[in-house]
């Protein structure tokens, strides 16, 4: 084969190798969506460029023009009698037909001896990883770090000073400014370090969204009650346990974290919980935090439950063919999430125990039997043997 086609098939050779390696370096969250798109479309172009530029060859016009500047492939590797490499997404076709002017001018490979050094291509330099350990980050980010452990200085100092009587009320007017300050800088930061360190955006978006919550609390005890308009704490916990839920979900859908997701049904499950103590407080008059009606309370994160699992049937298990965006929720974070939300069933369940150990008995031994119940039906839907044995021992504690 001609020295300039050869380059050629090398770089063909280098481009399909990174095309095939794409999709697992954004599963592994090495490359961001927008990088990897713009990847693949600039070397899906060049890759077509030269496959094009082979074909029109037909004569030996091509050694004067220029080489693709790229290291060729051992000799081991490149094809032989028309045999396409193994990651080749599709190998080119040589018509024999009339010269035709390339896009790309190759330029034939020199030897080392008749190369001068200065002109000689240098080895392409190795990648540096995104996340380069613990040590780097809090070298990049010790201003940050050391602004934040500043700011919760200033809120344990302002939680000292608030007991004082002679407090200035312009001081106690401006101190929502401070979470809300905390907010901002958090989100600020998880946005400059999206693209260098997805981890630590995660962390600080994750705190601005949790602080947002945080923010309702302290605009309520301090702007709201000021002028008469403070909302009751159980009808305050649901609003801010929402805000914040959706502060989750909406990061969640724009860059697809998977802790994010995780952080998001936590808040899902603390709103279950403020939407039924704004509830009791709202039918019964309770203005108490127990987890009473204990059946109610149950049979609600129960639901909760059946829905992670019906998530999970519909997720049977993760596949490579799966698209990157929807790979997060997979049959085992669905798994885990069902679990969790009868576990907490059964955890509001002892507590209302605790105070009432009469009346509740009988009810928490009814969410007991239909965790079994639920158990056995998931088992048989989803074919887990596991899930029988759970079933069978809940439903016999609950029968019990």
């Amino acid at each position: 084969m001609p020295q300039p086609e050869q380059s050629a098939q090398t770089e063909i050779a280098h481009i399909a190798y990174v095309l095939w390696e794409l999709p697992s370096w954004r599963t592994r969250n090495l490359l961001s969506s927008e990088s990897a798109a713009r990847l693949q479309d600039d070397y899906t172009e060049r890759q077509r460029r030269l496959n094009a530029w082979l074909a029109g060859i037909g004569d030996q016009t091509a050694h004067t023009q220029n080489a693709p500047i790229v290291p060729p492939l051992p000799d081991a590797l490149l094809p032989r009698n028309n045999e396409a490499l193994p990651f080749q997404a599709s190998p080119p076709v040589v018509v024999p037909s009339a010269a035709q002017t390339p896009e790309y001018k190759v330029r034939p490979a020199s030897s080392p001896a008749s190369t001068p050094r200065s002109a000689s291509v240098p080895p392409p330099s190795r990648p540096v990883p995104i996340t380069r350990g613990i040590g780097v980050f809090l070298q990049e980010h010790a201003l940050k770090i050391v602004f934040a452990l500043a700011t919760v200085l200033v809120l344990i100092a302002l939680r000292s000073i608030l007991g004082w009587n002679a407090t200035n009320a312009v001081f106690l007017a401006l101190t929502p400014l401070v979470p809300l300050g905390l907010t901002a800088m958090f989100w600020q930061f998880g946005r400059r370090t999206q693209e260098a360190n997805p981890w630590a955006a995660f962390v600080y978006q994750g705190l601005s969204a949790v602080l947002l919550g945080f923010d309702l609390f302290m605009i309520d005890r301090f702007w709201l009650a000021a002028g008469g308009m403070n909302l009751p704490n159980k009808p305050l916990l649901l609003l801010a346990s929402a805000v914040s839920t959706l502060s989750c979900g909406l990061i969640w859908r724009r860059h697809r974290y998977l802790p994010m997701w995780h952080l998001f049904q936590t808040g899902v499950l603390t709103v279950l919980y403020a939407a039924l103590q704004s509830a009791k407080l709202l039918l019964w008059h309770q203005a108490n935090w127990r987890p009473a009606p204990l059946l109610l309370f149950g049979m609600v994160y129960l639901g909760a439950a059946a829905f992670y699992f019906g998530k999970a049937a519909l997720h049977p298990g993760s596949d490579a063919k799966d698209d990157t965006k929807t790979s997060p929720l997979t049959h085992p974070a669905w798994i885990l999430w069902a679990n969790l939300s009868v576990a907490i069933s059964f955890v509001l369940g002892a507590v209302s125990l605790g105070f009432e150990s009469g009346s509740q008995l009988d009810h928490f031994l009814l969410v007991v039997l239909l965790a079994g119940v639920l158990y056995g039906v998931i088992a048989q839907s989803l074919e887990d043997a596991r899930l029988v044995y759970v079933a069978a021992v809940l439903g016999r504690a609950g029968a019990s």
